[in-house]
């Protein structure tokens, strides 16, 4: 996936691209999308909204490039592609125990732990099915910063510091492979997906089930889920983005003015390994506790966004709720999500 770096600089849309190879602008220049996206289990209408708790904070930059070259670059690995995107994102997460006062923290709770990483991925779209295929790396312990991070939050907002930080995770390379695959189908409302200016006129409705599957020091699990979405002028991808999913890129431009939906969905995911409560792959001895195997995970939200003659801005907000991760939790767990996303050369 390292030589996909190229085809995200600008050069790799030719000016003089022919627009019937591609799924960018309506010249066939490059499109370009960059997202600001925070999760944070501080955000109101949540069990937990007082406090840091478990995957506690998680914030990502984000850039998604769309453009003909990418296009080529697919149908050269041999696969029929009708739109394509790459990009790049530089995040990081945060895990904590319930009671950050403890200095040593409860050996049944979860550990702290903190995860900095890159991401590069590649998507294809292709009869309403989307492929997203990324690959992660970085470190999880120190290295990543999160007790930095959380400890300048805390002394700046609530004038205090957490205690515990120097039992969290040992440094350790990281690295994680994630293949996700959705499909949309519409229940009501055109697709109008063969042309330029693809939006959803008017009211509509969409499902999106998706599988997904993730290999690596850092997670190891297959999910199986869907999304249920209506609103007015629904754009042409596949459902919000979040920390852990810029959302895909691989739609026509969109229909200018006003696009409004809501969504929630459902997802049951089987775990074999998730570094944050399994502790280090490669230390021993590591915190640890014991993950439960299987969660469910619910969540909806809303999106709203503007699309002028060349630029879209959207604003997406929502809410993830997951049943118990680690044995003898007492409590599920929520995260709220908030993401902005700024597109442009359309």
């Amino acid at each position: 996936m390292l030589c996909l770096l190229a085809l995200l600089l600008p050069a790799a849309g030719a000016a003089g691209a022919d627009p019937a190879l591609g799924s960018g602008g309506e010249d066939g220049s490059t499109r370009y999308r960059f997202q600001v996206l925070f999760d944070n289990d501080g955000a109101f209408v949540k069990p937990n909204e007082l406090e840091d708790r478990h995957y506690t904070n998680g914030a990502a930059l984000a850039l998604s490039v769309q453009n003909d070259g990418i296009e080529r670059f697919v149908r050269g690995l041999g696969l029929p592609v009708d739109g394509a995107a790459a990009g790049f994102i530089f995040a990081q997460e945060m895990y904590a125990p319930e009671d950050l006062w403890r200095v040593r923290p409860d050996p049944d709770d979860q550990p702290y732990a903190g995860y900095l990483y890159g991401r590069l991925f590649l998507q294809r779209e292709r009869d309403g099915w989307l492929d997203h295929l990324q690959l992660d790396l970085g470190v999880v312990g120190p290295s990543s910063l999160a007790e930095q991070t959380q400890g300048f939050v805390h002394r700046n907002i609530s004038g205090d510091e957490p205690f515990g930080w120097d039992s969290q995770l040992g440094d350790e390379l990281a690295a994680n492979l994630t293949l996700r695959r959705s499909v949309r189908l519409d229940v009501l409302g055109a697709s109008g997906r063969g042309s330029v200016g693809s939006d959803r006129a008017g009211l509509g409705v969409e499902l999106i089930p998706y599988g997904e599957v993730r290999v690596g020091t850092v997670h190891r699990d297959a999910t199986l889920g869907g999304l249920v979405r209506i609103g007015w002028n629904l754009p042409d991808d596949f459902g919000p983005a979040h920390v852990r999913d810029p959302g895909s890129f691989t739609g026509r431009p969109p229909r200018r003015g006003w696009s409004v939906y809501g969504y929630a969905g459902a997802a049951a995911r089987y775990v074999q390994w998730n570094t944050f409560l399994d502790g280090n792959y490669a230390r021993d001895p590591s915190p640890s506790v014991t993950p439960e195997p299987l969660v469910g995970i619910f969540r909806g939200g809303f999106a709203v966004a503007h699309t002028g003659e060349r630029l879209r801005l959207e604003l997406t907000y929502g809410q993830q709720f997951f049943t118990h991760e680690l044995k003898g939790q007492e409590d599920a767990d929520g995260i709220g999500r908030l993401g902005l996303s700024l597109g442009w050369g359309f």
